[in-house]
């Protein structure tokens, strides 16, 4: 981790805690969802291996019939299992998008202000429009990425284990290795996730820059310099775009 990385995990680790500390409630709620849902997924498993070991293959299909008839019930019920989760996790994302707006509208209303930096703020729009949905999206992925593994991943293994655990032999190796590669391309990924937001920053102001001086680069003659500019960044940012969305894939 370099000292940038360091000093970004410091800046942000308290008020994260801070964010999550005044949302238990919610979170609590979320993780019951969850354990339903991890229940819900052992019960189908479990119905499904049951109607074919017990029912068809035993040459009972009434008794295959009833196992899946249970698992039909508990699939009906993942409808407001998932309900429920969405529902809860809308109570951790959309005060972080909140939380964010005001941030970013707080400094730059700061930055224009008489006695501030000075300045327009010219990526404002950005960080209102695409970086604040794009935290919002990351970090509403992140958490059901979590959920769904601890929750859901529990609740196949367990349902595994039950019904002949010589199968996690075969389960885990792939679902450990595919934890590993997500731990493994976090780190790039979020580089180039800050590449592609300063790339739009950087778009974004000399959009409003160029907006503002029309006049000014027409009467020099220099708006073919600042169109070539303009090229070059949007260039800059549909490569930063492509190589995001390649670490995404």
């Amino acid at each position: 981790m370099t000292s940038t990385e360091a000093g970004a995990l410091r800046r942000l680790a308290p008020p994260a805690r801070r964010f999550l500390a005044h949302r238990k409630g919610v979170l609590i709620r979320l993780a019951l969802w969850s354990l339903a849902e991890s229940g819900q997924a052992f019960l189908v498993g479990h119905a499904v291996a049951r109607s074919v070991d017990e029912g068809f293959l035993a040459g009972d299909p009434r008794r295959g019939l009833l196992w899946l008839g249970v698992a039909l019930v508990a699939v009906l019920s993942g409808a407001r299992v998932v309900r429920g989760v969405f529902a809860q996790l809308a109570g951790v994302t959309e005060p972080l998008r909140d939380g964010l707006v005001r941030h970013a509208v707080d400094r730059s209303m700061a930055r224009a202000a008489p006695g501030g930096p000075g300045g327009t703020d010219r990526a404002a729009v950005s960080r209102l429009t695409n970086q604040v949905e794009i935290a919002r999206d990351s970090f509403a992925g992140l958490v059901l990425t979590l959920r769904s593994f601890v929750f859901t991943a529990a609740g196949a293994l367990l349902g595994l284990l039950s019904l002949h655990p010589a199968l996690l032999v075969v389960v885990l190796p792939p679902l450990a290795a595919g934890l590993a590669l997500f731990l493994v391309t976090l780190r790039p990924m979020a580089a180039a996730q800050r590449r592609a937001l300063a790339a739009d920053e950087a778009l974004g102001e000399h959009a409003a820059s160029a907006r503002a001086a029309l006049r000014d680069l027409a009467a020099c003659g220099t708006g073919p310099g600042a169109e070539r500019h303009g090229a070059d960044l949007v260039a800059d940012a549909a490569a930063a775009a492509r190589t995001l969305a390649g670490w995404a894939a």
